[in-house]
């Protein structure tokens, strides 16, 4: 190495404009070179592991998730170069991997945690899975996802729509989501506040419920009724578990139920029907609402297609969301 820095001297020394031109062009072409190669700060960890997030339909029951979530495993147990299989129903896993959180409780999220041969068997069945897995469980969201390095994302392209207005926002968010699903390169596009829920719309005859002093109260008391008010603490052992005092089966099956229920005024102390002070409909309605430093916030997320980098899409997809969004109030 000395000898050939010496050689190169000895003729680059007496030379100076020509290498002062070589070296010139060569710092030109590697700016030409940054601007057209891909860019990506964090690259894909290279383990023998991966995960599959499981998301079915807002509000499904936790057997319902399982029975998803087992045919998934089923099908990734029958897969080459995969080792084992661990599944996780109503929570996610427990933290294995700095840059996984796991997910809080719910009923319809499961998760998959799966090792397998060598991280080069991983890259391939992270893509060869994901159109797979789509077609072994239609009814869910299903995302097969490589673990990542550097700070932890929900996902790596995100657009945030900031407002008041629910119908707004949801609105807003379904064009850009659309907008996201059009591009080349996208994949896996969702919006944090997931899909409308079927439940029920309760409007207060706000004459009647002021009178009384429900305005406000009607609200606790039904929660408590139906979905339960903690009273107590049973310990198995070392296993804890809530007891919770709420009305029995037969009384909140049907949207009658939550009409025919009484409620007891803090004022009168009297108690009525909640149809008296009232109007109990079924109704879709946004299952999460999420606020960014107090602000309704609805987040889209999309991941990129195996093999294409998510700066790429995101490249494609700022200018259009940009051209949508002129006019609105809210911001993205």
């Amino acid at each position: 190495m000395q000898s050939g820095y010496e050689w190169l001297m000895r003729r680059a020394m007496p030379r100076k404009a020509l290498t002062l031109g070589v070296a010139a062009g060569a710092f030109g072409m590697g700016l030409l070179m940054i601007r057209a190669i891909p860019q990506r700060f964090f690259p894909s960890a290279e383990r023998n592991q991966f995960i599959v997030d499981v998301w079915t339909p807002e509000g499904s029951r936790l057997e319902s998730t399982d029975s998803t979530v087992e045919r998934i495993a089923s099908a990734v147990r029958g897969t080459h170069d995969v080792r084992t299989v661990a599944t996780f129903v109503g929570a996610g896993s427990p933290r294995f991997y700095y840059n996984v959180n796991p997910e809080p409780p719910a009923s319809n999220y499961g998760q998959l945690l799966v090792n397998t041969t060598s991280a080069e068997a991983t890259s391939r069945l992270v893509g060869s899975l994901r159109d797979t897995l789509a077609r072994v469980a239609p009814e869910a969201r299903v995302y097969v996802k490589a673990l990542q390095q550097g700070p932890q994302l929900q996902a790596p392209i995100e657009v945030r729509i900031s407002g008041e207005e629910l119908p707004i926002l949801r609105s807003l968010g379904d064009s850009v989501a659309r907008l996201i699903e059009s591009t080349v390169g996208s994949e896996y596009v969702s919006t944090d506040w997931n899909e409308d829920a079927y439940g029920i719309a309760l409007t207060l005859r706000h004459e009647v419920a002021s009178r009384l002093g429900l305005s406000e109260a009607i609200a606790r008391q039904l929660a408590a009724g139906f979905d339960g008010a903690p009273v107590s603490t049973f310990w198995e052992g070392s296993r804890r578990l809530a007891v919770r005092l709420r009305y029995d089966e037969q009384r909140r099956t049907t949207f009658t139920d939550v009409a025919d229920s009484y409620v007891t005024s803090p004022v009168t102390h009297v108690r009525v029907p909640v149809r008296q002070v009232a109007d109990v409909r079924p109704d879709w309605h946004a299952s999460r609402i999420v606020r960014r430093n107090g602000v309704r916030t609805i987040t889209v997320r999309s991941f990129s297609t195996h093999g294409v980098l998510a700066s790429s899409v995101l490249d494609a997809v700022r200018p259009r969301v940009r051209r949508s969004s002129r006019g609105s109030t809210s911001t993205a």
